[in-house]
C-alpha cells in the first residue's frame, strides 16, 4: 500500500469513526425533539425525475454495501439499502445548502473518469449524478475535488443507519 493509499484510508477511517460516535451521541435526544435532518419514513415520496438535485450511489466496503440515495430540489430524499425497504426523509435546510454547496465545488464536468488503477481490496465504488454529468469514481483513485461531496454524501448515509 502506497503512503497515498495509507493516508486516504486513515482519512475514510477517521471520518467514519467520528461519524460513528456522533450518531452514538444523538441518541440521547429526547424523543420530542425529531433530528430534523433525518425524518425517515418507510414509504418512499413520489414526484418528477426533473426535480432531483443528485443521486448516489455507494457500493462496496466490507458489508458489500448497495446504497442509492436520491435527494430532490426540496430536501426530501429516498434511500435504498439492498434487503431493505426504501426510506424516505427531508434533509435540515442547513444540510441541503452544505451539499449544494460542495456539488458545486466539485465541478463534476471536469472530473475525468476513473484511470484504470486497480480497486482498492474491500473499498467503495462512487457513482454521483449531478445536473447533467454522472461521475464515477473508487476508493484509491478518488479526485481530490470530488471528496468533499462524496464526504457529505457519505454523512448522510451513515446518520440513517
Amino acid at each position: 500500500m502506497t503512503s497515498k493509499n495509507r493516508t486516504l484510508a486513515a482519512r475514510v477511517l477517521s471520518v467514519l469513526l467520528l461519524l460513528t460516535l456522533g450518531a452514538c451521541g444523538g441518541a440521547s435526544r429526547p424523543a420530542a425533539d425529531p433530528a430534523p435532518s433525518t425524518s425517515p419514513s418507510t414509504s418512499p415520496s413520489t414526484s418528477p425525475a426533473g426535480d432531483v438535485l443528485v443521486t448516489f450511489a455507494r457500493q462496496g466496503g466490507l458489508a458489500a454495501l448497495d446504497d442509492r440515495l436520491t435527494v430532490r430540489m426540496d430536501g426530501s430524499y429516498t434511500l435504498a439499502r439492498s434487503g431493505l425497504p426504501p426510506r424516505a426523509g427531508r434533509l435540515a435546510p442547513e444540510d441541503l445548502a452544505r451539499l449544494r454547496q460542495v456539488l458545486d465545488a466539485a465541478r463534476l464536468a471536469r472530473i475525468p473518469p476513473p484511470i484504470g488503477n486497480p480497486p482498492v481490496a474491500d473499498g467503495f465504488t462512487y457513482r454521483v449524478r449531478y445536473g447533467e454529468r454522472e461521475v464515477l469514481a473508487r476508493d484509491g483513485d478518488l479526485p481530490e475535488e470530488l471528496r468533499p461531496a462524496i464526504e457529505v454524501l457519505n454523512e448522510i448515509l451513515v446518520r440513517q443507519e
